[in-house]
């Protein structure tokens, strides 16, 4: 069984296109707070809509308590706006 993967995209708004996909991010299944960008637009955050095995590999749902957890992931960006795991 596969995950659901997220990606977050960077669009220029003066044209409306696309300039960057990343992703998939790892260990995050789904994206539920959306993305929150830190003011000085250093970061943006990303939050896990699932709980999963992390590293997401096979586990037994008996295991939930104990190896399932929510993950948040951080992607860095830099000045010229370029994003980087």
């Amino acid at each position: 069984m596969q995950a659901l993967s997220l990606r977050i995209a960077r669009i220029d708004l003066d044209v409306f296109k696309t300039k960057q996909i990343i992703g998939p991010l790892p260990n995050v299944s789904a994206n539920h707070a959306s993305t929150f960008l830190t003011e000085n637009t250093e970061y943006v955050f990303a939050a896990s809509r699932f709980s999963a095995p992390v590293p997401n590999t096979y586990q037994s749902i008996a295991d939930y308590k104990n190896k399932f957890n929510g993950v948040i992931a951080a992607i860095a960006i830099a000045d010229d706006g370029t994003m980087a795991l």
